[in-house]
C-alpha cells in the first residue's frame, strides 16, 4: 500500500474515533450497559475543548466525504477498447490487439529476453509498460530502450492512424542484465 494512502487512512481514523466516541457517550442511555460513561464535559484535560473539536471535526469529515464522493464519481475507469472516429466510420482498438502488436515489435529485438507488456487504456490514451531482461553483453542499454520506446510509439501511431503524440505513452521499466538465480533443491 502506498505511503500516502496509509497516511490518509490513519488521519481519517484518528479524526473519526473521537467523533464516534462522543456519539456513544451522548447516546449511552439507549443501551442498557452495566457501566456508564461520564459526560463529555467532565473528562479531564479535554472536556472544555471537546465541543470545539466535535464541531470542527464534523465539518472537516463532511468536507472530506463530499470530496471523496466526487472523486469516486469522476474517477476515470480503465477500458478494454478505444474507439477512434474516422471520416468513413470508426476504428475500435482492443487492449489485446495492442499487446500483440507490441509483442511483435519486441520479438524483433534480439537483446530483450522474456518481455512482459502491461497496457492501460483510458478514454483517449494508451499507456504501455514494458519490462524484461537483456543479454549480459549489452552496453548501451539506455540508448536501446529509448530507441525502442520511440519506435513502438511511432509504429503504433502510424498503424492506428493517431496524429496526437500525447495519446500514446511507452515506458520501459525494469530491464536488467542480471542472470536469474536458479534455486536448487537438495
Amino acid at each position: 500500500m502506498y505511503r500516502s494512502k496509509k497516511v490518509f487512512i490513519l488521519i481519517t481514523i484518528v479524526l473519526l474515533l473521537p467523533l464516534l466516541f462522543a456519539n456513544i457517550v451522548q447516546n449511552q442511555y439507549l443501551a442498557n450497559l452495566s457501566f456508564k460513561f461520564i459526560k463529555m464535559e467532565n473528562y479531564p484535560f479535554i472536556g472544555s475543548y471537546l465541543p470545539f473539536y466535535l464541531f470542527w471535526g464534523s465539518i472537516l469529515i463532511i468536507t472530506l466525504l463530499i470530496i471523496l464522493f466526487f472523486f469516486i464519481l469522476l474517477y476515470p475507469r480503465n477500458k478494454t477498447e478505444i474507439r477512434h472516429p474516422k471520416s468513413n466510420g470508426s476504428l475500435s482498438i482492443k487492449k489485446t490487439a495492442v499487446e500483440q502488436f507490441v509483442f511483435a515489435v519486441l520479438f524483433q529485438e534480439p537483446w530483450l529476453k522474456k518481455p512482459k507488456v502491461s497496457i492501460t487504456m483510458k478514454k483517449n490514451r494508451i499507456k504501455i509498460f514494458i519490462s524484461g531482461s537483456c543479454s549480459n553483453n549489452e552496453t548501451n542499454l539506455l540508448d536501446k530502450t529509448t530507441e525502442l520506446s520511440l519506435r513502438i510509439k511511432q509504429e503504433l501511431s502510424t498503424f492506428l492512424g493517431i496524429n496526437d503524440s500525447k495519446q500514446i505513452t511507452v515506458e520501459i521499466k525494469q530491464v536488467s542484465n542480471k542472470k536469474a538465480s536458479n534455486s536448487r533443491v537438495i
